[in-house]
């Protein structure tokens, strides 16, 4: 069965850096010859595919897909990634897929997603987006952290207590499809690791 997993989390809590670990040192990132708006990259040789570009900058993944392109990459993925035997795992870091609608389509189509959500406090965060010279606007951080943790929230189990009410025992346990990962106390290798595990 394929995996897709989510990585999201708010701006500057070390996504990309742990997603680039997963991805490793040897890759190919592309893009669609008759529509700029599709990019993937490859992990040379492994199972992984990553929705996106990656490169040496402090701007990859996911979010280099246009606004618009969600829907263009997910039918290219459908047609030429999801068949592909040797490609067993899509990764999505950032918040450009990470809705309702793309977790659907994946969902539709027979595919097991998760997520993984990074989280640190505000003070960490101040100190990581500082280093990095970061001077986003604090209304659109706090609307990208609600982003993130509402986005998280639909993969925990929806309450059964309900059901048992009515006896109804047959019905299938939804399993915690969530990691939480508090980046405070951790390396990005240590992410990546909480990462390959939740896959396993």
């Amino acid at each position: 069965m394929h995996t897709a997993i989510f990585v999201v989390g708010p701006p500057g809590v070390g996504k990309t850096s742990a997603v680039r670990i997963l991805l490793g040192g040897s890759y190919t990132n592309f893009t669609h010859p008759d529509t700029k708006k599709v990019k993937w990259c490859f992990q040379d040789g492994g199972p992984y595919v990553f929705a996106g570009h990656y490169g040496k900058g402090t701007f990859d993944g996911a979010d280099t897909v246009p606004n618009d392109g969600w829907v263009p990459c997910m039918e290219y993925w459908e047609e030429k990634i999801l068949p592909q035997e040797g490609i067993t795992v899509t990764v999505f870091d950032g918040d450009r897929f990470s809705h309702g609608n793309c977790v659907k389509f994946l969902e539709d189509r027979g595919v097991r997603v998760l997520c993984a959500h990074l989280t640190a406090s505000d003070e960490v965060m101040d100190a990581r987006r500082k280093q990095r010279g970061s001077d986003q606007n604090p209304t659109w951080l706090k609307g990208r952290v609600s982003k993130a943790r509402n986005f998280a929230q639909r993969f925990i189990p929806k309450e059964t207590a309900l059901f048992d009410m009515f006896g109804a025992e047959d019905e299938e346990e939804e399993v915690n499809r969530l990691t939480e990962i508090v980046v405070e106390d951790v390396t990005p290798e240590q992410v990546a690791d909480l990462l390959r595990a939740a896959l396993a």
